[in-house]
């Protein structure tokens, strides 16, 4: 949806509570507000969520837990073989290290076993199992997975293999007969069991442990916390936990050890190598989900897991180093493999007509199994639809599927199970498995499914916390926001609004990738700030009259200075410009795309004299070597061309080979003109040909 509108979550915030609020806490009234609109609206509620943080729950809480330490503590006593079988995410990867560093520190003999993610793929298998009996272990420990592998445990009982599972994933209603089975998920004995990542529970099985060893459950459950708490801290943002309760006081101490140069030399490098200098004694949640988390997961996605696991359990700081950057690199491989894929897809090159499908159904021979679940997820926020990408190998066609709301892409596929071997996830997020012979049929079924679905409007818009006024955006506000931290799932970042501003200046940074912008509001208070992932000249920002931000705050800190910043996820267009975003002709672009029926269409094609005055144009604005372009530039310079005329007309140039354009969203594109010798025939495209169809 171009030119999306705010929407400001709550409208009729109880102003008299939040004054009352800000009095008796000392507060700002612009927090106020926001902890009004959160629903902490009194003063206890304040002091618990941002000052004192919830209670750290006895590990007994939870169901089996007293036969799981019992069995484990026997087994560190009696000196057994004892195997930590894991994942290879970061949150599995987190759990084995916490139990495998707790129990080697009792003097275990004590391994670890995490299966590759491109040839064993998920949970427990009987191979390793059995190379687990011939090595002589007596009892396995699963972390992070387990609670449905009923015939995998059965398989190591039958090898004389206990096993004690500790996991957070749903359990299925047969249950494996294990020795203990630790998951928050069962039928809670609590209401105070929070929704513990994997770590979590790896965490509450070594409390428990602990408390046989000291004798007292409260000092040895305080005394893990505060050992482990980096670790936990990671796989539990990593694993996008609700960041409520317990979990929030994980990660808060996690983040207060790491920031306190007292976590694992491990973490330490791994921030060295991945962040700025000023950065590394900042680390925020954030951080932990876009530099540390994305490094972890890239040993098991591209190589092999172990090698984040040696680097968390490492103690030599030059050996550290070392994995470190190998973790480093296998992130930019992943990323290069994504860009790839991406790249490939929205090119068009990947698509091969099946962009105007409900549910985008890709598959290809040569795409890397363990990055297509990103890439998923990338090409459904470009698309704004359901996409399930398939990586082929040896007639198997396994993939990801990520979905929006208000389509259950679960629902969707068990709708077309005929033609699937197996598949399994929840509403937004699957995965699936079938031969290469039936991807046609299971595309054909599954936008059959979608034709029932009722289609979202997509009118909504972001939903922002507040609107600010210039005066309550300061450095103090700002700084009063971090007590609300760590942000994520259940505490977001909290989003804001400021309206009716002017662009006074843009600089393009990184080669044009990020967009520094100076807004002036009406009072003539100035802010400036970023814009990621953004080009200025393809947002068309120079032509812009009033715009509305939708932005978080940032506080940057240099030379022990600190300033304010606005981090701008979305610009909202008013004037002149706005009302050509929001014109009907970008709808029925895009209805045209999609294959809407041509008798439906309300809008009229571009005449053949404006391809030849836009060819010439485009010689002039982008040439051979390509520039930045905003479709409302070349609609003003073709003296008012609207929106569906500009980009039919660039789409049918594309297909004749004219040029290529990339970086393409609803407002601009990279475009450059290709050198060609042969004359194009625009008349043979198919975008050219369905235009004459119309009236």
């Amino acid at each position: 949806m171009l030119n999306r509108k705010f929407r400001v979550k709550e409208t009729n915030i109880d102003l008299n509570a939040a004054a009352e609020l800000s009095s008796k806490c000392g507060i700002s009234m612009a927090l106020a507000k926001l902890l009004v609109s959160r629903n902490i609206d009194s003063e206890d509620k304040y002091k618990s969520f941002c000052l004192n943080g919830a209670e750290i729950m006895d590990p007994h809480e939870l169901w089996d837990m007293e036969k799981a330490a019992k069995r484990v503590y026997d087994g560190v006593k009696n000196k057994e073989k004892i195997l930590i079988f894991g994942d290879y995410d970061a949150d599995g990867v987190t759990s084995v290290t916490v139990l495998y560093l707790y129990l080697k520190e009792l003097g275990a003999d004590v391994g670890y076993y995490i299966p590759s993610r491109l040839t064993e793929g998920y949970g427990m298998n009987e191979g390793a199992i059995e190379e687990a009996s011939k090595n002589g272990v007596k009892l396995i420990i699963t972390v992070d997975t387990g609670i449905t592998a009923v015939s995998e445990i059965a398989y190591a009982a039958e090898l004389g293999i206990d096993v004690v599972v500790t996991d957070h994933h749903e359990p299925q209603e047969e249950l494996p007969k294990a020795v203990a089975l630790v998951d928050p998920k069962r039928q809670p004995i609590s209401d105070k069991i929070c929704e513990y990542a994997g770590v979590g529970v790896a965490m509450k099985l070594a409390s428990a442990v602990e408390g046989l060893v000291i004798g007292s459950r409260q000092l040895a459950t305080v005394s893990i916390f505060d050992r482990f708490s980096d670790i936990v801290a990671i796989g539990t943002v990593a694993d996008i936990m609700s960041l409520t309760g317990e979990n929030r006081q994980i990660v808060k101490r996690g983040l207060e050890k790491i920031n306190s140069s007292k976590c694992r030399p491990g973490i330490t490098a791994l921030l060295e190598s991945s962040l700025k200098k000023g950065a590394v004694k900042n680390v925020t949640a954030k951080s932990i989900g876009f530099t540390i988390a994305p490094r972890i997961n890239a040993a098991g996605r591209m190589g092999n897991a172990e090698t984040a696991l040696k680097l968390l359990i490492c103690e030599d700081p030059y050996e550290c180093e070392a994995l470190a950057s190998e973790l480093c690199l296998l992130n930019t491989k992943r990323q290069n493999e994504e860009n790839s894929i991406i790249e490939e897809i929205v090119s068009g090159e990947g698509l091969c007509g099946f962009e105007k499908d409900r549910v985008i159904v890709l598959g290809k021979e040569g795409w890397h199994h363990g990055v297509i679940g990103i890439v998923c997820s990338k090409i459904v926020e470009h698309y704004k639809k359901p996409v399930i990408l398939l990586a082929y190998e040896d007639n198997v066609a396994k993939g990801s599927c990520r979905s929006v709301e208000g389509f259950n892409i679960v629902r969707a596929i068990e709708c077309c199970s005929e033609y699937v071997e197996r598949f399994g996830g929840h509403d937004l997020a699957a995965g699936v498995t079938l031969k290469v012979e039936n991807v046609d049929s299971f595309r054909r079924a599954i936008n059959e499914y979608a034709e029932h679905v009722p289609e979202g409007d997509g009118e909504a818009g972001e939903e922002a916390d507040m609107a600010l006024a210039p005066a309550e955006i300061t450095l103090p506000f700002a700084l009063e926001l971090k007590t609300l931290e760590p942000f994520g799932k259940d505490n977001p970042e909290p989003l804001f609004v400021l309206e009716k501003c002017k662009i006074v200046s843009t600089t393009a940074l990184s080669m044009g990738r990020h967009t520094k912008i100076t807004v002036s509001t009406q009072g003539g208070i100035c802010f400036e700030g970023l814009m990621f992932s953004r080009n200025a000249a393809r947002l068309g920002l120079d032509e812009a009259g009033n715009v509305s931000l939708l932005f978080t705050i940032e506080v940057n800190e240099y030379m022990k200075k600190r300033s304010l910043s606005l981090n701008i996820k979305e610009i909202c267009f008013e004037g002149d410009y706005g009302k050509w975003l929001e014109t009907n002709s970008h709808r029925e672009y895009e209805r045209f795309r999609q294959g809407s029926e041509i008798g439906k269409m309300t809008v009229n094609k571009p005449e053949r004299e404006k391809f030849v005055r836009l060819y010439t144009l485009l010689r002039v604005k982008a040439g051979y070597e390509g520039d930045n372009i905003s479709y409302r530039s070349l609609g003003n310079a073709l003296g008012g061309a609207n929106y569906f005329e500009v980009r039919t007309m660039l789409d049918v140039f594309s297909e004749a080979g004219l040029l290529e354009m990339s970086y393409a969203d609803g407002y601009g594109a990279f475009v450059k003109l290709n050198r060609t010798k042969a004359k194009a025939d625009i008349e043979a495209t198919p975008t050219y040909i369905r235009l004459k169809e119309l009236s």
